[in-house]
């Protein structure tokens, strides 16, 4: 072997080396990360965890199949928090978080700003099917609304739209997740 080509192997396996510490050290920041955005994601018992974002003040409880990433908004004042069942099936929502900074009223009794024609104001293309008012959260304290609607790549979806400390919360999921959707809606809380 000539010095010219044990001097190319030689680079190639440092080039090699570098690549796979390079991919490590990518995978263990994004890890870091999103530990750090979601505070706190514990087990609460056999097959709950529990999600807490103190940068929005809510929190909620999710089945423990479900893998949650959080992924922060360009603009760095929301968020995208993504939970998807961790076989890889079509069995997941997000939840988009985006500054809210119109005022309003709403509480127990008392409709929330949140309607589909409110929907239409801003997204006038979205289809919004069999919309309902509703109170979702612990204590059924957060009026939210739910509305089915569809989006070219993801097929129909299960859509919660609802207010609190100053964002507007939009829960889109696959159709077929409703329940799932309904029973992590029914934990929520702000803080």
């Amino acid at each position: 072997m000539t010095k010219r080509s044990t001097y190319i192997i030689f680079s190639v396996i440092i080039a090699l080396a570098l690549a796979v510490t390079g991919v490590l050290y990518l995978k263990s920041s994004r890890e870091s990360d999103t530990a750090k955005n979601a505070d706190e994601t514990r087990e609460t018992n056999n097959s709950l965890k529990i999600y807490r974002d103190p940068g929005f003040g809510f929190v909620f409880t999710y089945p423990e199949r479900y893998g949650l990433t959080v992924l922060p908004t360009d603009a760095g004042d929301g968020e995208t928090i993504l939970l998807q069942n961790k076989d890889g099936s079509k069995d997941g929502f997000q939840i988009v978080v985006s500054p809210f900074d119109e005022p309003y009223d709403s509480g127990p009794g008392k409709p929330g700003p949140i309607t589909a024609e409110r929907i239409k104001q801003d997204i006038p293309d979205m289809t919004i099917e069999s919309p309902m008012d509703v109170v979702i959260g612990k204590g059924k304290a957060t009026p939210a609304l739910i509305f089915f609607s569809s989006q070219e790549s993801f097929g129909r979806t299960r859509e919660v739209w609802f207010l609190g400390n100053g964002s507007v919360f939009q829960v889109t999921g696959y159709a077929a997740s409703d329940a799932m959707i309904g029973s992590v809606m029914e934990t929520w809380s702000f803080q």
